[in-house]
C-alpha cells in the first residue's frame, strides 16, 4: 500500500512538472526567436526577422509586440497589406491604436 502511494505522489509530481517545463522552454525559444528578430532589424534583413518574428507568433499567438515588430517588418520589406494585418491584430490583443505601435526598432 505504501509503494503505490509513493508512485501515485510520483507520478502527480511528474506531471505537475512537465507542464511548467514546456511552458519555460516555449517561453525561451520564444525570446531567442524574438532576439534573433531584433538583431536582423538592426541589420535591415527585414525578410528574416519577418521570419523570426513569425516563429514567435507560432509559439505565443497572443504577443501583441511580435505582431507590431513583425508590421514594422513587413512594411519595411514592401508588404503593406500584411502589415496592416499585423498593426490590426497588435492593436486588438492590446488595445492599443496604431499611432501607438512602434515604427521603429
Amino acid at each position: 500500500m505504501r509503494k503505490i502511494i509513493s508512485i501515485l505522489a510520483l507520478l502527480l509530481c511528474y506531471t505537475n512538472i512537465i507542464p511548467q517545463a514546456s511552458a519555460d522552454t516555449t517561453q525561451k525559444q520564444s525570446e531567442y526567436y524574438l532576439n534573433l528578430a531584433n538583431a536582423s532589424m538592426e541589420i535591415k534583413q527585414y525578410e528574416i526577422a519577418t521570419d523570426y518574428y513569425s516563429k514567435v507568433l507560432i509559439l505565443n499567438p497572443e504577443n501583441p509586440i511580435a505582431y507590431a515588430k513583425r508590421g514594422v517588418a513587413r512594411y519595411l520589406n514592401g508588404d503593406c497589406e500584411g502589415a496592416v494585418s499585423d498593426y490590426t491584430k497588435a492593436e486588438t490583443l492590446n488595445s492599443i491604436t496604431i499611432a501607438q505601435l512602434p515604427m521603429r526598432i
